[in-house]
Parts: structure tokens; sequence; C-alpha cells
């Protein structure tokens, strides 16, 4: 039942050529995050990608993803290779707590722009950085 499942979450209209939902189409929505000319810096087209998978991403969070604190997550996700797989032994390194992806994945889920309001969560820090290669980062645990 799984497979039949995939199959037809990742299947094309037959018409059209385009995906029948929008969440098969997340990471190659605008080319791809691992596109050699924005593989390090997230984009808007990151941001659109993201919602594609029914997560919300509030103006706030994405002034800081893009601007406020863009150099420092640049500079984290050059220390992530493309096209690692969770299945190669250099990724314990990367997702240990305090490997590059793992402060990332940290560093995005702690954006909260007032006491009053939350942070941008597990989740959603989680599909961000798996826009970023099959798979850059794993997704984070359902549990908040």
């Amino acid at each position: 039942m799984t497979r039949r499942v995939a199959r037809r979450y990742l299947a094309r209209d037959s018409e059209t050529g385009r995906a029948l939902y929008s969440g098969s189409y997340f990471e190659r929505f605008g080319g791809g995050g691992d596109r050699p000319e924005v593989a390090y810096q997230f984009t808007a087209d990151d941001l659109l990608a993201v919602t594609m998978l029914s997560v919300r991403i509030e103006r706030f969070h994405a002034l800081h993803v893009l601007d406020y604190r863009a150099r420092e997550f640049s500079e984290l996700l050059t220390q992530i290779p493309l096209g690692v797989s969770l299945h190669d032994p250099e990724v314990e390194a990367l997702i240990a707590d305090d490997g590059p992806a793992s402060k990332l994945w940290e560093a995005i889920h702690a954006i909260k722009p007032t006491s009053a309001r939350t942070s941008i969560g597990r989740i959603t820090a989680g599909k961000l950085l798996g826009f970023f290669g099959t798979p850059r980062f794993p997704a984070a645990p359902a549990d908040g």
C-alpha cells in the first residue's frame, strides 16, 4: 500500500505533465535549492517551496531567514555538503548536536518575533532544510 500511495503522490497529470500534488514538487520548485548559484543561501523560492508542504512561513520569520540572519545561515549551509544521503557515514557528524546541520536547524527553529508569538516550528525548520538536496537534512520528529 505504501508504494502505491507514494506513486500516486509523485505522479504527474497525464494530460499536462504537471504535478498532481504541490508537495510532490517542493524540492524541484524554482530549479531546486541545490542549484550551484543558490546552494548556500535561502531564497524566496525556498520559502515558497516549503509552503507546498502545507506549512506556513510568517512574514517575520521570512525576514530573518532571507535578510536579518541570512549571512549566519549561509555560513552554516556551506558546511553541509550537497548530495549527502542520510545513509552516508559522514552524516552523523553533520546532524550531531554540534554539527552544522543541527546548528542551522536550531537557529531557524529559534526564530521568534516576540514573546507572544511562536517560533518557526520544528517541522517547518526541517522542511526548509529538506529543500536543499536529497536529503540535505532530515525532517524533524513530529513532536512539536
